[in-house]
């Protein structure tokens, strides 16, 4: 019954690639702008709105690549367990894990916009919490635990606004590995 109302295919290894990429983008943006745990854009030789167009440009790659490997696991496992990929389950999931994390791209945005970029960083983490958190209903319970702890790192990254690179690292990146890790010895392996 389970398998009918919940869609199941998601992969572990799909959140580990995620968290390497995650980890890659960040690399890749302390190469280009020196960043660091505490994120010091005044002190890379890029004007301002260079360092935050290359933040915004390298953020949303790692989204786009973390993304497709989400899709290319996930058609493999579902392939594997001779599942079909898009069912009503999967459609009204990806519906529930997309809105708040669309909302939560707006938000973004505008604070990029409006120059409150310390407060990016937690907003991410917030808003893709909340989006595992509303999606984990009609998948894995595990989910809910992800987007529990995306949350509350978030949260305690709003009172260590300057230190977003790191929160940063850690939900995105190290929390997605042990994440995927987890997943993966315990429903693939």
């Amino acid at each position: 019954m389970e398998n009918s109302t919940k869609f199941i295919s998601i992969s572990g290894l799909a959140a580990i690639f995620a968290g390497i990429t995650a980890l890659t983008g960040a690399l890749v943006a302390y190469i280009k702008l020196g960043v660091s745990i505490q994120t010091p854009l005044a002190y890379t030789y890029l004007s301002k709105n260079e360092a935050m167009d290359f933040i915004f440009l390298d953020a949303l790659l790692v989204l786009l690549v973390a993304s497709c490997f989400g899709v290319v696991f996930t058609f493999r496992k579902a392939k594997k367990q001779n599942q079909s990929i898009w069912t009503a389950s999967s459609r009204q999931l990806l519906i529930d894990f997309c809105f708040p994390l669309a909302v939560g791209g707006v938000f973004c945005s505008f604070l990029f916009f409006q120059g409150l970029v310390g407060i990016i960083a937690p907003a991410m983490l917030i808003f893709y919490g909340l989006s595992l958190v509303n999606a984990s209903h009609k998948t894995l319970s595990d989910v809910r635990y992800l987007g529990y702890i995306q949350i509350v790192l978030g949260c305690i990254n709003l009172g260590f606004i300057g230190y977003g690179f790191l929160f940063w690292c850690l939900g995105f990146g190290l929390v997605h590995i042990v994440y995927g890790s987890i997943m993966y010895f315990k429903y693939e392996r």
